[in-house]
């Protein structure tokens, strides 16, 4: 489809919303009805990605992640994050409703509820329902993280008083499937080969599995959720700090230990690129930007049983507000590495260094195999959601309601990528692959903001 992002840079937020609305619907549903979450910006058109998008690149590798992984790069590209896209389009479409009563709303609102059904059904037809697998190429796969069941749990949320009776069930049998299946797997999978014990996250994912069970309950009123919710919420530590308040402490502690003789490493990234950080800094990876997995979990908690959470709700959206500038510039052009100085809470952008032998590449993956000053939209989506939450529940509103606004009208032909690059050599030559392609949070995300702001008197 031939679109003019250009156009994007010269409107008000309102003009920008039906122009973001009207193009966002007519590339995002293939065929099958499963949603693409990243598309290939090619010049003037929005298009699927295809293999040849990946002609003399390096590409990620799949070959150590066992049974059926993508057949492509254009395959792990494409559906990486359908859930997530589905679930939050659908929140979008839902607050949309609200404010308008439109019917397109409500028909759109249907259609990114069927791509969440059809993911569902993948795998509760191969005998694993509540596994919601990362649907590359449009087919069953063993991938799937705890944050894709966040946004398909809102949107879901969202959709279920709007619903027909059928669609309800559809929700109803989803929403509990999801928290048996995690709770029998004791909350463990295995991720891209690696294990990951979602249980020993007590920050954003112990948030998300609160909801998933309180949401079950929710819908059930089976006691065995309630009890798991707050078994789970017993041991979670993000309705009183940050990640990046234990990030902090924990290498604090580091450097306090190294005064005293004491043997210690940074661990992590960290050491991987010791010699690019000061003596007092460590490498902040996808740190702050999982803010939005927990206010959004929290919102969902908070609207289901408002004393299981009241007392903490405005501390929450505060402190996982006030943590979004960490990386980001003035331009609102938030960077993918960064340092902070733990003894003076000051960050800075690093520098475009050389890249490390192959073998040392994190997840095999060139793209991470060297710092760079590349930058990308994905943590404007989470940011701009986090401070409206903070707006609704927290006494910071006019802050809230700035930071919100500030960077919707921010979002422009280049915010909507996932990635940028303003000087053209962030991004390695054989890496050109991951240049001009569309967000998958980004666009969904700005269009749930401006609709739920709309709902409540912001915009």
């Amino acid at each position: 489809m031939k679109v003019e992002l250009a156009s994007i840079n010269n409107m008000d937020i309102h003009q920008k919303a039906d122009f973001m609305q009207d193009f966002y619907e007519k590339v995002l549903f293939s065929p099958s009805g499963i949603v693409y979450c990243m598309q290939k910006i090619d010049g003037k058109e929005i298009r699927p990605l295809c293999p040849e998008d990946f002609d003399g690149c390096v590409a990620p590798e799949f070959s150590h992640w066992g049974p059926r992984v993508p057949e492509s790069a254009a395959a792990y590209y494409t559906n990486e994050n359908s859930i997530t896209t589905s679930g939050l389009y659908l929140a979008a479409q839902c607050y949309r409703y609200s404010v308008t009563g439109s019917d397109k709303a409500l028909e759109e609102a249907y259609k990114a509820f069927n791509s969440l059904w059809k993911i569902f059904k993948l795998s509760a037809d191969d005998g694993n329902p509540g596994f919601m697998c990362k649907p590359y190429g449009f087919k069953i796969s063993n991938q799937t993280s705890g944050d894709q069941y966040l946004h398909a749990s809102w949107g879901m949320f969202e959709f279920y008083p709007l619903a027909d009776d059928g669609t309800k069930a559809k929700i109803v049998e989803m929403s509990v499937a999801f928290a048996d299946y995690w709770r029998k797997a004791d909350y463990v999978l295995t991720y891209c080969s690696n294990h990951w014990d979602m249980k020993e996250d007590v920050y954003s994912y112990n948030a998300i599995l609160v909801m998933l069970n309180m949401t079950a309950w929710h819908y059930t009123n089976n006691q065995t959720y309630h009890n798991e919710a707050q078994k789970l919420f017993k041991t979670g530590k993000w309705h009183i700090e940050t990640n990046l308040d234990e990030i902090k402490h924990k290498y604090i502690s580091i450097l306090d230990s190294a005064k005293t003789g004491e043997k210690t490493v940074k661990g992590g990234y960290s050491d991987l690129y010791a010699d690019y950080l000061g003596e007092e800094e460590f490498l902040f990876w996808e740190a702050n930007f999982l803010c939005q997995f927990v206010t959004i979990a929290a919102d969902i908690i908070y609207r289901i049983e408002p004393d299981f959470i009241a007392e903490y709700m405005p501390a929450i959206t505060c402190k996982w507000m006030d943590i979004w500038e960490y990386g980001v510039s003035d331009d609102y052009a938030p960077y993918y590495w960064y340092a902070i100085n733990v003894r003076t809470d000051e960050w800075r952008s690093l520098p475009l260094t050389p890249l490390l032998p192959k073998e040392k590449w994190p997840y095999a993956e060139k793209f991470m195999g060297y710092l760079s000053g590349i930058r990308w939209g994905e943590p404007l989506a989470r940011f701009m959601q986090t401070a409206e939450l903070a707006y609704i529940y927290s006494g910071k509103k006019s802050e809230a309601k700035s930071l919100a606004l500030n960077i919707m009208n921010a979002v422009d032909e280049t915010r909507v990528r996932w990635l940028f690059d303003f000087d053209g050599e962030q991004l390695l030559p054989d890496l050109r692959h991951m240049y001009d392609i569309l967000s998958s949070e980004v666009t969904p995300t700005w269009l749930a903001t401006y609709w739920r702001g709309r709902h409540i008197g912001i915009i």
